[in-house]
């Protein structure tokens, strides 16, 4: 995996725990 890839990730788990606090 490169260093985007794992950026993306982390965005996309910060952006799903800001829109879905509830699902933890």
């Amino acid at each position: 995996m490169g260093f985007i890839a794992i950026s993306f990730f982390i965005l996309y788990f910060l952006y799903n725990k800001i829109s879905y606090p509830n699902l933890g």
